[in-house]
């Protein structure tokens, strides 16, 4: 048999790190003598069996199965779980390179911070995160991929012990693993930007402005490590040490593949669903207090701004920490990353004061920056990769660099234009709903409010599990009858007022108002389906700060959901379906706007937009021609 692995110490009398070379010789034994195949490899060494396939054992499913529901992604987080991120690299294009390159070097930086990058993999090889293997086995597995291997110095280490590791799967050009990586079969990736930060503050502030507002910040651990990749993508992520006479297969998502921050931000979604679905009286019985928590997630950062009033501070730090050992086990909480309470915190890379209610850029980057700029005006040269270091450091973009970019054509292709969703596909969604169940009323009226209103979908839906600050609530809505007066009443009932609070290009939250009144259509009317949508929200308990769209107490419609529902109308309509999704309904509005004669800085206005860029979401249809031949002959008579 082969004889199992001594102890090896992570470090030599020298202080030089190096690998586990007793794992490492036990395990490409073990390849030869029972001819092992890649993916059977990486299965011993994490311990996957037909009983338990998990490959990382820390995280368990089926808590989540109860936790997550309600969230858009959870089939995605149970199946990441359960088997492995999974990935569906192109059979086509770029061709990734195979064993045949196992001599590949890495990086100059990788050979100058040696034993930093020694000291990561051996930190992976003992959490099972990295598989190393002597070069000869890996010879053995053609499907395995080496890319290179880099290292960047981390802030406030000692880069001869510590450096971020970088696996540039993006080299070699044309032929590398990013390259052949299928982006329509990544989770869709978004972030709710920074502003909701002070819209938080705000918020709090003008319901009471003499509370004091705290900002807490809490950080996962290793982030993308926690994730492990399924066996069949672990083969493209492999690495050479030539000096070691190594090969090391990474086995969690690498910190460089193309896909790891949307497949990780699924899991900072989750953890972000379950925190803002708390409340005190959640967590503690006999609260009162039913006001959700709020947090704010970036990758792996999630801040929360929360009033400090009784013990709501302390609750909702445990709801966090909670939502992460739920989300993504016990070890993922990064202690020495949790900041205190206070109303002056460093987050985001922005400094911020929730009593003054300013934010502003921290001095050490302010001179951190001026710094570089003399650097560079002192030196007698300068090449193109340090201008633009600098210059992407700054982030510096002044009015000329627009000449240069008009001038600059398109290396990837133009985002996937949308048909607009018609009148008869609406009626066929209507038609087809039952009123008696909670999740078709939502929909049918989300749908027609969407229609008329020219809505954004993160404006009233959950957009990748997410609601923004902004998202419609049920205090933003109002129906009138004909005097103006707020009515219940369907018979009674004469306009509809819809408060955004904010939106896509609002991000200051100044907010506006817009108006629609009956369309005289029996079911597709913007008043009857907002006041639909308000009876539904009672029916559930929904107070003025609820989500205006939620199906039951725990879940906002989602765009997904309706996006389908919306395909299936234009299958029915003969229509191409991959050409429609949530954003239909507002290009379908507004192309109804236009094909009835709406002037169009009317209908500019009533969707929101600052400037003419809504005529890129409107169709030239049959209807538009005929109403301009009318006009056009009405105008000469």
């Amino acid at each position: 048999g082969v004889q199992p692995p001594a102890s090896s110490p992570p470090v030599d009398p020298h202080d030089d790190y190096q690998l586990d070379v007793e794992a490492q010789r036990a395990l490409s034994e073990l390849v030869r003598r029972s001819n092992l195949s890649l993916a059977d490899t990486i299965r011993v060494w994490r311990g996957q069996t037909a009983t338990d396939p998990r490959p990382n054992k820390a995280l368990c499913p089926d808590p989540l199965e109860w936790l997550l529901v309600g969230y858009e992604q959870q089939s995605l987080v149970l199946e990441s779980i359960r088997t492995g991120i999974q990935h569906c690299f192109h059979p086509h294009g770029a061709v990734i390179s195979r064993g045949q390159d196992i001599e590949r070097s890495n990086h100059k930086s990788a050979a100058v911070l040696e034993n930093s990058l020694l000291h990561s993999i051996r930190d992976g090889q003992d959490l099972g995160t990295y598989m190393v293997v002597d070069k000869d086995v890996a010879t053995r597995w053609p499907a395995i991929c080496i890319s290179p291997f880099g290292c960047v110095p981390k802030a406030d280490a000692d880069p001869r012990t510590e450096a971020r590791v970088i696996h540039d799967l993006s080299f070699p050009r044309g032929a590398s693993v990013n390259g052949a990586s299928n982006k329509a079969d990544l989770p869709p990736l978004s972030y709710e930007h920074v502003a909701a930060l002070a819209r938080r503050i705000k918020s709090i502030k003008v319901r009471n402005p003499h509370a004091a507002v705290k900002i807490k910040r809490g950080d996962v651990k290793a982030a993308f490590r926690n994730l492990f990749g399924h066996v069949d993508v672990c083969a493209k992520f492999a690495g050479s040490l030539p000096r070691q006479g190594a090969v090391v297969v990474d086995l969690a998502l690498p910190f460089g593949w193309t896909g790891s921050p949307a497949h990780y931000g699924v899991f900072g979604g989750a953890i972000t669903f379950l925190v803002r679905r708390e409340s005190p009286a959640t967590l503690v019985p006999g609260s009162s207090d039913r006001e959700r928590f709020y947090c704010y997630t970036w990758v792996d950062d999630h801040v929360l701004v929360e009033q400090d009033h009784d013990d709501r501070l302390e609750l909702c730090e445990v709801a966090l920490r909670l939502a992460m050992l739920a989300v993504l086990g016990p070890r993922s909480i990064n202690e020495p990353k949790f900041t205190h309470w206070s109303t002056q915190s460093r987050a985001l890379g922005l400094d911020w004061d929730t009593t003054t209610r300013t934010v502003s850029m921290p001095s050490d980057k302010i001179a951190k920056a001026l710094l570089r700029i003399r650097e560079l005006l002192q030196s007698p040269g300068v090449s193109r990769t340090s201008l633009s270091r600098v210059l992407g450091s700054l982030r510096h973009l002044t009015p000329s660099h627009g000449l240069v970019l008009a001038g600059m054509q398109r290396v990837s292709g133009p985002p996937g234009t949308r048909e607009p969703v018609t009148f008869k596909m609406l009626q066929w969604i209507m038609d087809g709903l039952n009123p008696s169940i909670a999740l078709h009323r939502v929909i049918g009226g989300a749908a027609v409010l969407g229609f008329f209103f020219l809505l954004r979908s993160a404006e009233y839906l959950a957009v990748k599990g997410t609601r923004r600050n902004y998202t419609l609530q049920v205090g933003d809505v109002k129906i009138r009858d004909g005097n103006g007066r707020l009515t219940s009443s369907y018979n009674l009932a004469a306009t509809v007022d819809i408060t955004f609070r904010g939106s896509k290009n609002d991000q200051m939250g100044c907010g506006t108002t817009r108006r629609l009144g009956r369309s005289g259509h029996d079911t597709l009317c913007p008043v009857r389906a907002a006041l639909g949508l308000k009876h539904h929200a009672a029916s559930i308990g929904s107070t003025s700060d609820h989500m205006l769209c939620l199906v039951s107490r725990d879940q906002l419609l989602g765009a997904d959901t309706v996006a389908k529902v919306l395909r299936q109308a234009a299958a029915a309509m003969g229509a191409d379906s991959a050409k429609f999704s949530c954003h239909s309904l507002r290009c379908g509005g507004a192309t109804e706007l236009l094909s009835s004669g709406v002037d169009s800085t009317l209908v500019m206005l009533h969707g929101r937009w600052r400037s003419d860029v809504f005529q890129r979401y409107t169709r030239y249809n049959q209807q538009a021609a005929v109403n301009l031949a009318m006009q056009m002959a009405g105008a000469s008579t």
